[in-house]
């Protein structure tokens, strides 16, 4: 997305990183169980081809987060909660 121009940071990415892990933020990993729940997501009606939104999504579902998106493929879909900014 930084590559793209479609995050703008104030920071060098890893920079930005590190900085933002002191603030709070948690790091998933991506378990077994995220990696065969972003496997299936397609199939049940998610229209991304996206591994990187897949993997977000399974990783949302998995943890039961509500995933902050504006990808309208995302929220379109409806099978995991969002909040669209």
């Amino acid at each position: 997305m930084v590559e793209h121009e479609t995050l703008r940071l104030s920071l060098p990415p890893l920079e930005w990183i590190q900085t933002a892990l002191k603030k709070n933020i948690t790091v998933l990993t991506i378990t077994p169980e995220i990696a065969d729940q972003s496997c299936k997501l397609t199939q049940q009606g998610l229209e991304t081809e996206d591994p990187a939104d897949q993997l977000i999504v399974a990783a949302a579902l998995t943890n039961r987060f509500i995933l902050i998106t504006r990808d309208h493929k995302i929220i379109r879909w409806g099978g995991v909660q969002t909040l669209s900014y």
